[in-house]
């Protein structure tokens, strides 16, 4: 896969720091026991001054990013709420070696960002939320059902036991990040397309109104209305050709997914004010195929709902959930 992961958090209200939210992710993350406890490049910028309010010169412990982040005076001399903390650390990624088809456990650099609720992003929290996890791009998140691309001494099983292994990790690192932060919602894209609820390869959904919300958001680039997301694509997405724009619509999907994902939502959408939270939920409870490769569907501990793509997400997208509501309200009203 040459596209970029992207694992971005929403938040519950639009009054949000980036400070408190950088230190507990790098919680969650050491709670799940497949990240470094390290973290490289600590930073903590305020972009309103284009100044850097603190650079780490070396690696931090999760202790020490504790005490910088609750005791540095720089954050505590910015009023801006526009400061933007980032640094990396290492997640616990399977491959196959060069020379030989052995499976092992590499590293794979994990990107995090967070920043305040003034900070341009922040203005932009319904389209970018408040904070992002980024993975550098791989082959090691999609299933192969062939040898190709692949080296001559590996085959296609190989590659997909290192995928499952890599998405088991994913799985545990969402719930751990979701019981510690509570976000209202959480969503996993690639960079194949815009940041989308139906482009979502797994989401979590804390409350039926976060799914009720996301429906509006893509009733809103469905017509046009983009201003409240801070956002300005060159089209409403009704007008989009979705042969000839394929990033509108993801560049991971066939020319014919696209074509039908298009004309699906065009005509569905039309019933989105007959969705409730009865309706979601009779949505989310809906019978899925998962060896099949339907829909992965599973609650949380608090309370909300997991939902992945697939078994192996990244070869799908969790858009069919929302249809799923769609078509409830549709025939609720027949």
């Amino acid at each position: 896969m040459s596209y970029g992961i992207h694992i971005c958090l929403y938040p519950r209200s639009p009054d949000f720091f980036a400070g408190q939210n950088f230190l507990e992710i790098a919680k969650s993350l050491d709670r799940s026991n497949y990240a470094e406890s390290l973290w490289g490049d600590f930073r903590i910028l305020d972009r309103s001054r284009k100044k850097y309010l603190y650079e780490a010169d070396e690696c931090l412990s999760l202790e020490t990013l504790n005490s910088t982040l609750l005791n540095n005076r720089a954050l505590d001399k910015s009023s801006s709420n526009s400061l933007e903390c980032s640094a990396f650390t290492w997640l616990e990624q399977w491959q196959l070696t060069e020379e030989t088809k052995l499976k092992k456990k590499q590293k794979a650099a994990l990107n995090v960002t967070t920043w305040d609720k003034k900070h341009p992003r922040g203005y932009a929290y319904l389209y970018d939320g408040f904070a992002e996890l980024y993975i550098s791009p791989g082959s090691y998140y999609i299933t192969q059902t062939d040898d190709k691309d692949l080296s001559p001494e590996s085959t296609y099983k190989d590659h997909n036991e290192c995928v499952e292994k890599n998405l088991n990790v994913l799985r545990e690192l969402l719930r751990s990040i979701i019981a510690i932060l509570d976000p209202l919602s959480l969503k996993i894209f690639t960079s194949a397309g815009p940041f989308l609820p139906f482009n979502s390869h797994a989401t979590y959904f804390a409350n039926t109104n976060s799914f009720i919300r996301d429906l509006h958001m893509i009733k809103d680039f469905w017509v046009g209305n983009f201003a409240p997301y801070y956002h300005e694509p060159p089209r409403p997405l009704k007008d989009s050709d979705p042969i000839r724009q394929k990033f509108d619509f993801n560049e991971q999907r066939t020319d014919e997914q696209r074509i039908e994902l298009w004309e699906t939502y065009t005509d569905c959408l039309r019933m989105l004010d007959y969705v409730t939270p009865e309706v979601v939920n009779l949505a989310l409870d809906v019978e899925q195929s998962v060896e099949e490769g339907g829909l992965d569907i599973q609650r949380t501990e608090n309370g909300g709902t997991l939902v992945f793509g697939s078994k192996d997400f990244f070869n799908s997208f969790v858009s069919d959930v929302y249809l799923d509501a769609l078509e409830i309200a549709y025939h609720q009203q027949a």
